[in-house]
């Protein structure tokens, strides 16, 4: 459902007024902080009140926030029900759906509201004895918390090597050995061939995965993927170094299901072969594949999927999140200058979680819970984001400060040399790519990056080293550009400041950016992208995140 976005003009003077639905037993309950009816322009719904004014703050995990963790406290009075004796028949409100929003005008459509959560209700209390039979109080669990299912379920439910991923007759198995039972098919995406090394050339990368399942007479069969490739043809190696080559195979677990598995079939009788350790011989060997090509095919595009944003938009998407769609596809274009490839064969995770222990952290964007369900913010400060202006605000008795401004990180977060290492090979069980990025570059090295925002941090606050491990990236570009990022948003403080807004600011979204002025302060025109918003009752609490930029400010000064 689409939410028009109003102007603060339209909402000049306005109050808000948060308005609740909860749907119990098949019933929907509408309840406001003040009686009013809203129109979606068909039906009108009458809202009648009962409800207090919630507590909540919408905020950035660049604050230091969990969205996984959002959880609004509830507090409202049914007209017509006793909300105990319900409970006490069986008729539990707990579990039952629940949005909560507001409006600024009482003339407000529908289509003009401000989503704040949606989700589920959750730990109700009841039976109050001073209160009416109809009180209850009980917190809104966002559905970031209900994420569920498994990412790789979603791909394949057929990844587990036991009896059932087989029919009896693929590849002329009749059994499955016990080599290898047990044992999870991956997920494997994105080009994982070789990694840049320090003097230009390249060394080849086996890092997926190989598992043993039988043999005929003449063909020892392994499963890599639990999902069909991109690539076509793969090398296999043991856990000593040694290499067939072979093409790939794309085959169903059993009859009638859609899924598909990556395979490969090697005659003991291939050239090569005989250096390959047996399986059959040695049930401790390890085998690990090199694809020649992508893995899973793109949902958003042509060829393998491998760019941020595709791969972010498909994680979402498997776990069935309530995604902001729009938001995620305009950012994908710039997410997908970065590129990641890898395996995945956690078989509890969902999409989500992954993102947030992998890939996030190591990304310019945020993610908040939006009007629409979960949405990226891009950061600002990283070179290349187009940044349009929501509003431009000039400090005064309807914007003012609220507080001083204040470092958000601590001093070991400074950052500004930092040691990346990516490209990790299974085989090896160690990472083959490394760079570093600093305020120098000693000599000529394709590991050694100098950047101009280390070279400044480093005269203010001495060297402060890091290192950071990208599993998740193979790509020598990438793996600059984040490094890059990584120092520019940590070489130097970052600022926070909040104001308190009026309440027509409150069209304003989490990651808006603000062109403010105040001359308190010495701000001209600058760029701040809004982390957090509360409102106290009477107001808006914004949280402003303002850039220490030392290499725009010395460029800035009078020669």
């Amino acid at each position: 459902m689409s939410m028009l976005r109003a102007s603060r003009q339209s909402w000049l003077g306005a109050q808000p007024v948060f308005l609740l639905d909860v749907v119990w037993s098949g019933r929907t309950y509408r309840f406001s902080t003040k009686p009013i009816t809203i129109s979606d322009g068909t039906n009108t719904f009458q809202y009648r009140g009962g409800l207090a004014d919630p507590a909540f703050t919408l905020r950035s995990d660049r604050l230091g926030y969990d969205v996984e963790s959002n959880s609004i406290p509830i507090a409202l009075t049914f007209d017509d029900t006793n909300v105990a004796e319900r409970q006490m028949q069986g008729d539990t409100i707990e579990g039952s759906k629940a949005e909560l929003f507001y409006i600024l005008a009482d003339d407000a459509t529908m289509a003009q509201r401000v989503v704040i959560a949606t989700g589920v209700v959750s730990q109700p209390v009841y039976g109050h004895p001073d209160q009416a039979s109809g009180h209850v109080e009980f917190s809104i669990e966002t559905d970031a918390m209900f994420l569920s299912g498994s990412l790789i379920d979603g791909v394949n439910p057929f990844h587990t090597v036991d009896d059932d991923l087989l029919d009896g007759t693929f590849f002329g198995i009749t059994s499955i050995e016990d080599m290898h039972r047990g044992k999870v098919a991956p997920i494997v995406f994105g080009e994982m061939l070789s990694v840049l090394r320090p003097l230009g050339n390249t060394a080849t990368i086996h890092t997926v995965p190989a598992y043993f399942l039988g043999t005929d007479t003449l063909n020892y069969v392994f499963v890599f993927s639990c999902n069909e490739l991109v690539a076509t043809t793969g090398t296999i190696s043991d856990s000593e170094g040694h290499t067939v080559d072979f093409d790939i195979t794309k085959a169903h677990a059993a009859d009638g299901v859609a899924q598909v598995l990556s395979m490969c079939s090697v005659q003991s009788t291939a050239p090569g072969f005989g250096d390959l350790i047996n399986p059959l011989n040695d049930n401790s060997q390890q085998y690990w594949v090199n694809i020649a090509g992508g893995g899973l095919p793109n949902p958003f595009g042509t060829e393998e999927m491998s760019g941020a944003g595709d791969v972010c938009l498909w994680a979402l998407t498997a776990t069935k999140a309530n995604i902001d769609y729009d938001s995620w596809y305009n950012a994908r274009t710039f997410l997908n200058r970065y590129k990641l490839a890898g395996v995945i064969q956690d078989p509890e995770i969902n999409g989500f979680e992954w993102l947030q222990n992998n890939i996030l952290p190591y990304l310019p964007v945020d993610v908040v819970l939006g009007s629409k369900g979960l949405k990226p913010i891009l950061n600002i400060l990283v070179d290349g984001v187009a940044v349009r202006v929501a509003a431009k605000v000039n400090a005064g008795s309807h914007f003012y400060q609220a507080s001083p401004v204040t470092p958000v990180n601590e001093p070991d977060d400074i950052c500004n040399e930092l040691t990346v290492r990516y490209a990790f090979e299974g085989m090896r069980d160690s990472y083959r790519g490394h760079i570093k990025i600093g305020a120098d570059r000693p000599g000529a090295s394709w590991t050694f990056i100098k950047d101009e925002y280390a070279f400044i941090s480093q005269q203010r606050y001495g060297r402060k080293i890091k290192e950071i491990e990208l599993l998740y990236v193979y790509d020598y570009k990438t793996a600059i550009q984040i490094a890059r990022d990584y120092v520019r948003f940590r070489s130097m403080p970052i600022l926070s400041i909040e104001y308190f807004a009026s309440s027509e600011y409150g069209y304003l979204e989490l990651g808006d950016v603000i062109e403010l002025t105040d001359n308190n302060i010495g701000l001209r025109n600058q760029k701040v992208q809004l982390l957090a918003k509360q409102w106290d009752g009477a107001r808006w609490v914004l949280t402003l995140q303002i850039e220490d930029n030392a290499v725009a400010n010395q460029r800035s000064l009078p020669t």
